[in-house]
């Protein structure tokens, strides 16, 4: 008779994640025109996840997907209908979304942490128009993966991926 190997996601049995977010936002009004217009958001979440998954009995792991620290941070201009977000957005490392745990830490799959850069755009030009653009992913942040390493040994790469910039624009109608 054949062997056969099956891999399945299946809950874990408890956990808990712990956090903090904090977030500021101000236009900057105090500022001469045409600054006054300026405005500031801010915003970081610090978490701290902890769960117990039926595969990997007696240990800890974080919650798949959740990263420890996620910020974002933007500089915004609105003036009569024209709106401009430029905006730094952060997320540490984390557990990977659409893989299994491995069958122990050095066999788990993690993405790396990120930094991007995002610029938006948009000018209404009557009651139910606007035009739109979108310049995502400015400084052509990689997507990586990686697997821990035992005894503080560098992490072993796993999957390289870029991507660079992408740009997009229209014009959309609003019902």
């Amino acid at each position: 008779m054949p062997d056969y190997e099956l891999t399945t996601f299946q809950d874990g049995a408890e956990g808990e994640i712990m956090g903090l977010e904090l977030a500021y936002q101000q236009q900057l009004r105090m500022l001469p025109a045409p600054f006054d217009r300026l405005g500031l958001m801010a915003n970081v979440t610090l978490a701290d996840s902890e769960g117990i998954y039926p595969t990997r009995p007696g240990e800890k792991l974080d919650f798949i997907g959740n990263s420890d620290t996620v910020g974002n941070l933007a500089l915004t201009y609105e003036r009569a209908g024209f709106v401009t977000r430029l905006a730094l957005n952060y997320r540490s490392e984390r557990l990977r979304e659409d893989e299994a745990f491995g069958g122990d830490i050095y066999e788990d799959i993690w993405v790396d942490s990120s930094t991007q850069l995002d610029f938006t755009a948009r000018c209404r030009f009557a009651e139910r128009w606007e035009v739109f653009g979108e310049w995502t992913n400015i400084t052509n942040e990689p997507f990586k993966v990686f697997f821990k390493s035992p005894d503080g040994a560098p992490d072993r790469l796993g999957q390289f991926e870029e991507y660079d910039w992408t740009v997009n624009f229209g014009v959309r109608w609003k019902l």
